[in-house]
């Protein structure tokens, strides 16, 4: 009998320890709640700090757990962040502290902006690190494995019957500390940090000091592209724009190098929001490239200190360095001495280069005090790594105490600042936050920080959570004087299906003064592939607002309609000195079916009456349609070519995922369905197909996807099949 009560009681310990949570509970009532989701041993270490931040939240009347995780179970963590959301008080939010395991997330590359590589390759580099794991309760994840060498890292493949789109039920926010030689332990970070959060809770600071930097190569440098954001975050904030207030907006291009004066501003104590649109890494923000030259002098230098530099990589490659000097000799039509790397020079040009951006031990030696700084940048999130960029900005004597950053590569083209207006509302980080992530989003510190809202007469963290269903409250907001307050209110009515959605949102662009607005009504629309949304994205390319004008072209590719060819040519001949706009026009131009482009150019430039040179831009824009052509033809041949090897083929079909020609759809259809051909090409046809998810033949799409889970087998093709279907009638 005692034998057989071990064996039991041995059943029983693995789902009493992989499933451990400790939780305790909230100190009172609350209409609202958080969780604190904690290791044990970082809160045995920490305890008294966790203690006061949450007595803090309770002073401000948010309820709050702590959520002890004893073994280290993910999954067990998101379960009981599921229960407690559908219990009373509502869950709104939470914050991973310490060492809580790091989902790493394969499969669901089309959650994020710009992700996309090759699942071949090493696991740690092509997986997402991403916290909608515990964040979106709508999506559902199958384990795979643990990471040998990174106890932390938890692999999860995405669920062919998850949802194929992104709606967070709560926010999430990682306090990860700084692994590094010589810096404070963990936990001493951990009890620092929490100690600023509590000394700097401050409901009296109102956001009216607001620093924006553009690093190079950002955007494309386009000026119009940069003026456009002040435009609109004028619209936004406009208290940073009253007197007394503060807005400095600062470009690379003013100066060499930029880092010591940006480190300058983000250490003045009165910066409320610092964003920064840049390029990055784990450990680099990349601030300049060498410096413009202004003279001919000033040019000699800078083709020496190219030259040098591609001598000495070409040297690290285990090259010869007299042939190198004598190759760019030839090729720049230099003297050959511009080339001769000597130790005064080496040294030179490394200070140059160590000065270009801002490293890791820049910020150590900081002390940054922007409340809360955005990296619209890659890889300056990735809190899967020892040391971090976001990271190193909380981890410090300075008051910042929260970032917004991304886990792997982002996209440039997207609204950056998205709803940010919010923020001068009072809205919490996180509350704002959750409306606008991508699966590489993060928050990196207290996501419950907010500022003083500017005017006292709504609560929106209040509603933002339990008013979440009601129209009629969001209805109302519409006629809020904030630009984001109403663009909140048409996302919500638009999440909760509100009947005539689609009329509300044609009628807020035609009629909104707020180019925030209108675009967040564009994005919205766009989802509804109807007829008011064909009207409304013709008229994008002639907004006044230049992100909807290069958006808009990028969602009239996408979708795809032949009644649209015509907004894009009159993009191409009235708005081709706006650099990013034209990047996207002749993008979407091969989208289109060429017959249908070519007679929309020639009857534009017939009717133009403006143009100097109606011949050589009419040939510019065809040159470009016929280029666009050409690629594509190509492609289609290569898919169908059974003479090349598999791996070509694949990669053709892979190309069709940015390359959304809808007139060629039918095509693409047929050689899916096609019986005959190779299952794992059909399968990564499919696959492709799954990016058309706006295109104005998705339900086409959708019956190819029907047609081949009426199959009777289980294979990676029907998996595919129900993994595109779903991301079509998600999004």
């Amino acid at each position: 009998m005692n034998k057989l009560l071990n064996i039991f009681a041995l059943l029983l310990l693995p789902v009493f320890l992989f499933g451990q949570i400790k939780t305790i509970s909230p100190n009172g009532k609350f209409e609202t709640s958080f969780a604190i989701v904690i290791d044990s041993k970082t809160y045995s270490a920490t305890k008294d700090a966790v203690d006061a931040y949450k007595n803090t939240l309770q002073k401000e009347g948010l309820g709050v757990y702590i959520l002890i995780d004893e073994v280290g179970d993910a999954d067990a963590i998101r379960n009981k962040l599921i229960e407690l959301h559908g219990g009373k008080p509502e869950l709104e939010g939470c914050v991973l502290i310490g060492d809580i395991p790091v989902p790493m997330i394969r499969d669901a590359q089309h959650l994020s902006s710009a992700f996309k590589m090759d699942q071949e390759m090493k696991w740690e580099r092509s997986s997402i690190p991403s916290d909608r794991f515990y964040d979106d309760f709508s999506l559902k994840f199958n384990f795979l494995k643990k990471d040998e060498n990174n106890p932390l890292l938890y692999y999860y493949s995405l669920d062919p019957n998850s949802a194929m789109r992104l709606r967070s039920n709560i926010y999430s926010a990682r306090i990860k500390p700084i692994v590094r030689k010589g810096a404070k332990s963990p936990y001493e970070q951990i009890n620092d940090y929490l100690r600023k959060v509590v000394a700097e809770r401050n409901n009296t600071n109102k956001v009216d000091n607001l620093m924006m930097f553009r690093g190079h190569g950002y955007n494309s440098e386009a000026m119009e592209a940069w003026s456009g954001e002040q435009i609109s975050l004028r619209e936004q904030l406009p208290s940073v724009f009253k007197a007394g207030s503060k807005a400095k907006f600062l470009a690379y291009e003013s100066r060499f190098p930029y880092k010591f004066k940006l480190i300058e501003e983000i250490q003045r104590e009165d910066l409320d929001i610092a964003l920064f649109h840049e390029h990055g890494s784990p450990d680099l923000q990349y601030i300049n490239s060498y410096p413009l030259a202004k003279n001919p002098q000033e040019n000699i230098e800078s083709v020496k200190y190219y030259t040098r530099g591609k001598v000495a990589a070409a040297v690290r490659r285990k090259k010869d360095k007299e042939e190198q000097k004598d190759y760019y000799a030839n090729y720049l039509g230099i003297p050959r001495e511009w080339g001769e790397l000597t130790d005064s020079t080496t040294i030179a040009d490394s200070i140059i280069a160590h000065n270009m951006d801002i490293h890791l031990e820049d910020i150590y030696n900081a002390k940054p005090n922007a409340r809360f700084v955005m990296f619209d940048a890659c890889y300056n999130g990735s809190f899967n790594n020892d040391e971090y960029i976001a990271g190193a900005y909380i981890f410090n004597e300075g008051k910042t105490i929260v970032t917004l950053a991304n886990s792997v590569n982002s996209l440039q083209d997207k609204f950056p600042d998205e709803l940010i207006g919010l923020l001068g509302e009072g809205v919490r980080i996180g509350l704002w936050a959750k409306h606008i992530n991508y699966l590489e989003t993060h928050i990196i510190g207290d996501p419950t920080f907010r500022f003083a809202p500017a005017e006292k007469n709504i609560d929106l963290n209040q509603a933002l959570t339990l008013k979440n269903k009601d129209n009629n409250y969001w209805l109302a907001l519409l006629k809020n004087k904030s630009a984001d307050v109403q663009a909140i209110a048409i996302r919500k009515l638009f999440d909760n299906e509100y009947s005539d959605i689609s009329r509300l949102l044609k009628e807020t662009y035609f009629n909104s003064e707020f180019g925030s607005v209108r675009l967040e009504a564009i994005r919205l629309l766009i989802k509804l592939d109807n007829e008011d949304t064909v009207a409304v994205l013709e008229k994008t390319v002639s907004d006044p607002y230049e992100l909807i004008r290069r958006l808009g072209l990028e969602y009239i590719g996408k979708n795809g309609d032949p009644r649209l060819a015509g907004a894009v040519i009159n993009s191409m001949i009235y708005d081709n000195t706006s650099k990013r706009v034209m990047f996207k026009a002749s993008s979407a131009i091969g989208f289109f079916d060429p017959e249908i482009t070519e007679a929309a150019l020639k009857k534009a430039i017939d009717e133009n009456t403006n143009l100097l040179n109606k011949d050589e831009v009419y040939k510019e824009i065809l040159s470009s349609i016929n280029s666009r052509k050409e690629s594509t033809d190509r492609y289609i041949v290569e898919i169908n070519d059974p003479a090349l090897k598999l791996k070509s083929r694949m990669s053709s079909i892979r190309s069709i995922r940015n390359m959304t020609t809808h007139y060629k759809l039918p095509e693409y259809i047929k050689f899916a369905a096609n019986v005959n051909e190779d299952p794992v090409l059909r399968t990564t046809m499919l696959e492709a197909l799954s990016w058309y998810y706006w295109s104005y033949r998705r339900n086409d799409i959708v019956k190819l996807c029907d047609d081949i889970l009426k199959s009777s087998e289980d294979s990676p093709l029907k998996t595919q099949a129900l993994k595109t279907k779903n991301m079509i009638l998600s999004n």
